[in-house]
């Protein structure tokens, strides 16, 4: 028991990074942000369609270690996101959220 409580986590976010950018999108930024990046994610900021990948790259990152606030939980779910991945599949998500 205890040693699938160690690997599935592991297994899990292997998927997640097997998965192409687009269903990583759908998967875990699309119930705030919008299938196409149109919502103001929890009306509290601005739809991310259109923005620049740096930017959004840099908001990421800034979220993840607190240097930009945000309610508890997107600082958790971003940080989760940014300790889960390497920076090139953030700067993937980031360059595949800017052609939405």
């Amino acid at each position: 028991m205890t040693l699938i409580k160690i690997l599935l986590p592991v297994f899990s976010a292997s998927i997640v990074l097997a998965a192409p950018i687009s269903s990583v999108y759908q998967q875990k930024c699309a119930s705030c942000h919008g299938q196409k990046g149109e919502k103001a994610a929890m009306t509290k900021s601005t739809a991310i369609k259109d923005v620049p990948a740096a930017k959004i790259e840099k908001a990421l990152y800034d979220y993840a270690s607190g240097e930009r606030k945000a309610l508890p939980v997107v600082k958790t779910m971003k940080k989760n996101f940014i300790d889960a991945n390497t920076k090139e599949q953030v700067h993937a998500l980031a360059e595949y959220i800017n052609t939405l």
